[in-house]
């Protein structure tokens, strides 16, 4: 629980692996949910990736009144 004000408010997180055989496939994923959510933030480690070799794409969005 998250407190706003005097109130207190759920954050639900919900997590979605979609794993692709080639990086395209993940990029036209991405521009679907682009199409269809608001999104928040993006975290592009395919283009970026860590010093580690992790590649990754990491899309956070919002989602209003689906958890009612």
């Amino acid at each position: 629980m998250k407190k706003i004000g005097d109130e207190y408010s759920l954050l639900h997180d919900i997590g979605v692996r979609i794993i692709c055989s080639f990086v395209d496939e993940i990029y036209e994923i991405k521009d679907w949910i682009h199409s269809c959510f608001k999104v928040v933030e993006v975290r592009d480690n395919l283009s970026y990736p860590k010093l580690s070799g992790y590649r990754s794409l990491h899309v956070i969005i919002k989602v209003d009144g689906w958890f009612r």
